[in-house]
Protein backbone atom coordinates (compact mmCIF):
# COMPACT_ATOMS: atom_id res chain seq x y z
CA UNK A 1 0.00 0.00 0.00
CA UNK A 2 1.52 3.39 -0.65
CA UNK A 3 1.28 6.41 1.83
CA UNK A 4 0.88 9.81 0.90
CA UNK A 5 1.68 12.51 3.16
CA UNK A 6 0.11 15.62 3.81
CA UNK A 7 2.66 18.38 3.13
CA UNK A 8 1.99 20.36 6.16
CA UNK A 9 2.40 17.48 8.34
CA UNK A 10 4.30 19.01 11.08
CA UNK A 11 6.28 15.85 12.90
CA UNK A 12 8.86 17.37 14.73
CA UNK A 13 10.17 15.51 17.69
CA UNK A 14 8.43 12.73 16.67
CA UNK A 15 10.26 11.66 13.57
CA UNK A 16 11.23 8.52 14.74
CA UNK A 17 7.65 7.36 16.16
CA UNK A 18 6.18 8.44 12.89
CA UNK A 19 8.52 6.39 10.70
CA UNK A 20 7.91 3.39 12.99
CA UNK A 21 4.14 3.94 13.04
CA UNK A 22 4.37 4.31 8.74
CA UNK A 23 5.99 1.23 8.30
CA UNK A 24 3.49 -0.76 10.65
CA UNK A 25 0.61 0.75 8.59
CA UNK A 26 2.68 0.00 5.45
CA UNK A 27 2.88 -3.67 6.06
CA UNK A 28 -0.59 -3.68 7.16
CA UNK A 29 0.17 -3.98 10.80
CA UNK A 30 -2.76 -1.84 11.92
CA UNK A 31 -2.70 -3.75 15.45
CA UNK A 32 1.10 -3.33 15.92
CA UNK A 33 0.41 0.65 15.21
CA UNK A 34 -2.79 0.29 17.83
CA UNK A 35 -4.71 2.15 14.61
CA UNK A 36 -8.06 2.52 15.25
CA UNK A 37 -11.35 4.18 13.28
CA UNK A 38 -12.63 7.27 14.81
CA UNK A 39 -16.47 7.18 15.42
CA UNK A 40 -18.63 8.64 13.25
CA UNK A 41 -16.07 10.20 10.73
CA UNK A 42 -13.72 8.50 8.03
CA UNK A 43 -10.53 8.75 9.98
CA UNK A 44 -8.11 6.88 11.69
CA UNK A 45 -5.46 6.96 14.73
CA UNK A 46 -2.38 5.36 15.37
CA UNK A 47 -0.84 5.68 18.68
CA UNK A 48 2.99 7.14 18.95
CA UNK A 49 3.19 7.16 22.24
CA UNK A 50 1.15 7.92 25.52
CA UNK A 51 -0.13 11.43 24.25
CA UNK A 52 0.39 11.82 20.84
CA UNK A 53 -1.69 10.46 17.94
CA UNK A 54 -1.27 10.60 14.19
CA UNK A 55 -4.23 10.68 11.63
CA UNK A 56 -4.73 9.14 8.58
CA UNK A 57 -7.26 8.34 6.25
CA UNK A 58 -7.71 5.94 3.43
CA UNK A 59 -8.99 6.92 -0.54
CA UNK A 60 -8.84 5.68 -3.76
CA UNK A 61 -6.93 7.04 -6.70
CA UNK A 62 -6.24 4.92 -9.99
CA UNK A 63 -8.26 2.17 -8.20
CA UNK A 64 -5.83 1.64 -5.73
CA UNK A 65 -5.92 2.72 -2.16
CA UNK A 66 -3.81 5.01 -0.70
CA UNK A 67 -3.16 5.41 3.10
CA UNK A 68 -2.91 9.38 3.83
CA UNK A 69 -0.96 10.74 7.02
CA UNK A 70 -2.46 13.80 8.03
CA UNK A 71 -1.46 15.49 11.16
CA UNK A 72 -0.02 14.68 14.50
CA UNK A 73 -3.05 15.19 17.07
Amino acid sequence: MEILRYGDLDARGLEKHVEHATELLREGNFRGADARKMAGSPFYRARLNDRDRLLFRFVAHGGKSHLVLLEVI
